[in-house]
């Protein structure tokens, strides 16, 4: 019981703990129909990887739904290795990349499944996924003690993203800024990643809930220089990348009914990074981010 008591003590009492942490992220080369050709413009969104802090590296390169079952094992292994071969030719060790597989047609790939009825096939399913792991690094976080601690916190606390399901309508204060958690996009391109759907949701919940409520979309990105413009979309092969990740938003809320006169949107490139020297991954992800303004309530 004695030695309880001061174990319960010890941690009662203590303000800070250091755990080791590792980051992945992701990014995505697009191809042509019927191509494994790596077109040259992607080489730069590898440029700003610190090498020496790449653990490993998977690579897993899709089609679409065009062609038959054997064609597309075939293609989609063939770009699997371009993308291998890409990564070896800008100085990536070769041990590194631990997984590099065809996983032939994409899941969601359907001839229904198009987006833009012009395309035969679906763009966006014609890709590579490269997940680059880095090196495990200490984090270390402070908690202050009131009346309890609890340890099972975010490590990301200190962030200030918002959870939107706990905005509350007094919160809604014109000029008020909220950094939406977990809004998050494919590498280089306008497209959302699977963890964007519940907070995509609440700010629609949100929009309905508060009738009155009029907000300026505002996007981010990361891993440029601050007087450049904006960054490079992939998907729509404009440099507007940030304005597009906002306008994403902005389409979606209208798909979900909200009016689109109590919306607006717009792109800062990286003129407003939260870390300016982006020293991780985590980091990088911190900084591509989107925003909603209080505009009107």
């Amino acid at each position: 019981m004695k030695f309880k008591n001061i174990f319960v003590s010890f941690l009662i009492c203590l303000l800070s703990f250091i755990i080791k942490a590792q980051n992945s992220e992701s990014f995505y080369i697009h191809f042509d129909i019927n191509s494994y050709e790596i077109e040259t413009k992607y080489k730069s969104i590898f440029e700003d990887i610190d090498l020496s802090q790449i653990n490993n590296i998977d690579i897993y390169a899709y089609t679409d739904f065009l062609g038959s079952k054997r064609y597309n094992d075939e293609l989609s292994q063939k770009r699997a290795h371009s993308s291998k071969e890409l990564l070896i030719s800008l100085g990536i060790e070769p041990a590194k990349i631990t997984s590099c597989q065809g996983k032939s047609i994409h899941k969601n790939s359907s001839f229904e499944n198009r987006n833009d009825k012009t395309d035969r096939g679906i763009k966006e399913h014609r890709k590579s996924e490269i997940i680059i792991t880095y090196t495990n690094q200490e984090q270390t976080k402070t908690y202050t003690y009131q009346d309890t601690i609890s340890f099972a916190k975010e490590l990301d606390n200190d962030t200030k993203d918002t959870d939107l399901s706990n905005i509350k309508a007094k919160d809604l204060e014109i000029g008020k800024t909220f950094n939406i958690k977990n809004i998050n996009f494919e590498g280089g391109t306008p497209n959302f990643l699977p963890s964007a759907d519940k907070p995509l949701q609440e700010l629609s919940s949100l929009m309905r809930e508060n009738p009155n409520l009029k907000i300026d979309i505002v996007g981010h990105i990361c891993c440029h220089n601050s007087n450049e413009t904006d960054g490079y979309d992939f998907t729509n092969n404009t440099y507007t990348l940030s304005k597009n990740r906002a306008e994403a938003v902005y389409n979606f809320l209208i798909k979900q009914g909200i009016d689109a006169s109590r919306m607006s949107f717009r792109g800062v490139g990286s003129s407003q990074r939260l870390y300016p020297y982006e020293r991780s991954a985590w980091e990088q992800e911190q900084n591509r981010r989107v925003e909603i303004i209080v505009v009107e309530n």
